[in-house]
């Protein structure tokens, strides 16, 4: 399953994929007389295209297909991961995702002096500097894609997964068209994210739309293609049709130029890539030495981030920039997101982080973290500061004296920008040995099983409480419970690492040696001695198996 816009590919006629720049002509060229031919083609090119393959990933990859795609339509793609999700016994929770940087802020701002000495050193005037993140999810990847799409639709959405890499672009930059002998080129420079308001939304687009700052960016940007496209260009044919137009997009607006130009008759597409590849927005000026500095600051592999994905077909090809994409190797467990600015020596390390977290605003879900108890206020303050700092959350120095009174449960909620909320409530009467059931299947690779959030399964209505397996059959706890068994004179629970909560309770029983981890299986507890449930609230209980 390959997509484009509102194309679905399936099962292609040829696959192109080189792993030497010594290739890439060939690829190209392949790509062209399919075209020629009336093939669909759909793929991408890496930003390192004239480096050695990185690992055994491709730098050129396309599908190529005689046949009509189909229409993607989303109630059928709905439908799709409906049927998975049924499948894999789904447990009910709400879409969570929350990004890690990989760079902390104190480390972006030395890279950002790195590129103002740079600057005065007369080695480049501005530079796309980026960092990458992870994107923890509980989403499987069809979801994600399905779950993000809405919320940055533009004329470029990709979803690209093969046997390398599972790629997701949800870039709104066009790097060129060309459609007969005619090349387009759309360069997006200069970002501020939407208002609040009405009012701040106007402020804000008109800010951008008049600012010197943004304004330069973006004419260094429109100077350098202009030079790129004349290396392929008729000659006197290259002109700057619209200059610091702004866009707009669900989080944020952006400023864009166009500059056209008509293609000599000699000139073929590898030529094209030759001559203005990569995109000038996201190296900054001048190209070729910025590139080394761009080497020298970002210690890793931008992979398809800032290279293309080319849709084919008919007279035209159109290749936008991969902005804003989720990319994957095969063997990672998580996405990788990237996201960066133009820096120039007017830049402030402040405000061009704040702009590298606006452009990643789609990507968030709304999430708060949660505590409650009664008592044990040591390790509830332990495990959600923890959690704070693991999940990128502003700890609240109100909450270090914060207490957890016995006789009452008390429930904190913080959210990510560090306020907090508190309500309070009469501990539950306690039941009489209350039926549970065995139900529902979690992914242990789902990162907000270890934390205490509000993306969480529904409490369940028929029975007391529901226990979920994991993708190996394991046990792992209840939907607000943990879960163990006596076997003989011994007590047992599962380790963390089968996709659950460590519990205040559960914690508390482990370090007074009362019970010990141990995998368990739906058998054991069949089987076992008793079974019972457990959390900070309610203390330890025997349940029945239904």
């Amino acid at each position: 399953m390959q997509i484009y816009a509102d194309k679905y590919f399936s099962d292609p006629d040829e696959i192109i994929e080189i792993f030497s720049p010594d290739d890439v002509k060939k690829a190209l060229d392949r790509v062209e007389a399919l075209q020629k031919d009336g093939y669909w083609l759909l793929g991408y090119m890496r930003y390192d295209l004239m480096n050695r393959s990185p690992e055994g990933m491709p730098l050129v990859y396309f599908e190529a297909w005689r046949k009509q795609p189909r229409n993607l339509r989303e109630a059928d793609f709905s439908r799709e991961n409906a049927d998975a999700t049924q499948k894999n016994g789904g447990s009910g929770m709400p879409p969570g995702i929350f990004l890690r940087p990989l760079i902390s802020r104190e480390e972006y701002e030395r890279k950002i002096e790195f590129i103002k000495e740079k600057i005065l050193d007369g080695i480049t005037y501005e530079v796309n500097y980026t960092y990458p993140s992870l994107l923890e999810t509980n989403l499987s990847d069809d979801e994600l894609y399905e779950y993000l799409l809405p919320k940055q639709k533009t004329p470029y959405n990709a979803f690209i997964r093969n046997r390398h890499e599972t790629v997701m672009s949800f870039s709104p930059e066009l790097f060129f068209k060309i459609r007969g002998r005619n090349i387009l080129t759309k360069p997006m420079k200069g970002t501020v994210r939407r208002g609040d308001t009405p009012e701040e939304d106007a402020r804000h687009r008109e800010f951008l739309a008049t600012d010197t700052k943004n304004r330069a960016e973006n004419i260094m940007i429109v100077d350098l293609l202009r030079n790129d496209l004349g290396i392929v260009a008729k000659d006197g044919t290259v002109k700057a049709d619209r200059l610091f137009e702004v866009e707009e997009h669900p989080t944020l607006f952006q400023m864009t130029s166009e500059i056209s130009a008509e293609l000599r008759d000699d000139v073929t597409l590898y030529d094209v890539i030759k001559a203005i590849y990569p995109c000038g927005s996201i190296t900054g000026a001048p190209k070729v030495s910025t590139m080394r500095v761009i080497a020298e600051a970002e210690p890793y592999s931008r992979d398809v981030y800032c290279g293309a994905i080319a849709f084919i077909h008919g007279d035209e090809a159109v290749f936008s920039v991969p902005i804003r994409i989720l990319q994957k190797r095969h063997d990672e467990k998580c996405f990788r997101y990237f996201a960066g600015g133009a820096i120039t020596y007017d830049s402030t390390a402040g405000d061009e982080w704040n702009e590298t977290i606006t452009k990643a605003g789609f990507l968030r879900t709304d999430f708060s973290l949660i505590e409650t108890g009664t008592g044990d206020r040591d390790l509830h303050l332990k495990r959600l500061r923890k959690s704070a700092d693991e999940l990128g959350f502003k700890w609240n120095a109100g909450l270090d004296d914060f207490e957890f009174p016995e006789g009452i449960v008390t429930r904190i909620e913080l959210f990510r920008d560090g306020h907090y909320a508190v309500t309070t409530r009469n501990i539950p009467a306690p039941a009489l040995k209350p039926k549970v059931v065995i139900k529902g299947r979690v992914d242990s690779r789902n990162p907000f099983l270890y934390h205490k959030t509000t993306v969480r399964s529904p409490y369940p209505k028929e029975f007391f409480e529901e226990i979920r397996v994991n993708e190996r059959n394991e046990i792992t706890e209840g939907t607000y419970t943990n879960v163990a068994v006596r076997i003989g004179t011994e007590m047992f629970t599962p380790p963390p690492a089968c996709g659950l909560l460590n519990g205040v309770m559960r914690q508390k029983l482990l370090a007074e040696g009362k019970l010990k981890e141990r995998i368990l299986h739906p058998e054991d507890l069949m089987k076992a001695d008793a079974v019972f449930c457990m959390n900070s609230v309610r203390g330890i209980f025997e349940v029945e198996i239904c």
